[in-house]
């Protein structure tokens, strides 16, 4: 199972932020962007995948 998943590892970041996206998006369409309940998950998805690829990226560069 580590073998199947491993190769999808450097996406997760990226993963993380679309979906942090799409959450901010669809709260603003059913207006949910008034409540902290909601944003603040949405915004800790962002800042996460945005980390989470940094290092990736950072562990798979040869500079």
């Amino acid at each position: 199972m580590k073998k199947f998943l491993l190769p999808y590892i450097k996406y997760a970041g990226l993963a993380a932020i679309s979906l942090g996206v799409l959450l901010f998006v669809l709260g603003f369409l059913f207006g949910w962007t008034t409540h902290n309940w909601f944003l603040i998950p949405c915004l800790l998805l962002i800042l996460a995948g945005t980390i989470t690829h940094v290092v990736v990226m950072k562990k798979e560069s040869k500079y």
